[in-house]
């Protein structure tokens, strides 16, 4: 993988995290995820959606389940820890440091 996808992933990847730790009960489907990804300049195909939830999930930063053909992710206790900066990923981007206001 080029430096560029690589770079492409971890942002992508790292904009899942933050949406599911927005979301009051942690989780969200990958319909409601996609749109988020695209005001993000990430207009990627469902399938490649697919392909970064299950490597969050390989990783132990989210669990998904499949309701009737909808994917829904939710974050796990390590992927909280990451949304708010309390651990490090490879392959998932730092995340920006906490506003002091």
């Amino acid at each position: 993988m080029s430096d560029f996808a690589q770079t492409q992933a971890s942002d992508r990847r790292r904009i899942l995290i933050d949406a599911l730790y927005r979301d009051p009960h942690y989780a969200s489907n990958h319909v409601i995820l996609k749109s988020i990804l695209d005001r993000f300049g990430h207009f990627v195909s469902s399938q490649q959606i697919f392909s970064d939830l299950l490597w969050l999930q390989e990783n132990s930063l989210v669990t998904l389940q499949d309701l009737a053909g909808i994917a829904v992710a939710t974050l796990t206790s390590v992927g909280l820890d990451l949304a708010e900066n309390r651990t490090f990923c490879p392959g998932v981007r730092r995340g920006d440091p906490p506003d002091p206001s």
